[in-house]
């Protein structure tokens, strides 16, 4: 299983949940993005308090993901079989805010 922890900034967060739901090949809803927004308020990565969400599809992908207290990144830490480098990279360049123009 791969494991790769990343931070993104919070309000890319849509993009790369929708993208990674994308690779990994799991039906992503709008469900899905209230219950991880909801999920992560409470959440504090110096606080060692963690959300957790299952793309629960062939190619499962494991959520852990918790907001920077006094920031606006979010660090996610993400397992799955499916082979997404390139994919992942590219998510991460994009939630990172890494691109001049809009998208």
């Amino acid at each position: 299983m791969q494991e790769k922890e990343f931070w993104i900034y919070e309000e890319y967060l849509t993009i790369v949940l929708e993208g990674l739901a994308y690779l990994v090949d799991y039906p992503f809803s709008e469900n899905d993005l209230i219950a991880i927004s909801e999920g992560i308020q409470e959440s504090n990565e110096d606080g060692e308090r963690w959300y957790e969400y299952i793309y629960d599809c062939d190619n499962r992908a494991d959520l852990l993901l918790a907001k920077e207290l006094g920031s606006s990144m979010c660090t996610i830490t993400l397992s799955t079989n499916a082979n997404i480098t390139q994919g992942l990279d590219l998510l991460i360049w994009l939630g990172q805010g890494n691109f001049k123009n809009n998208i």
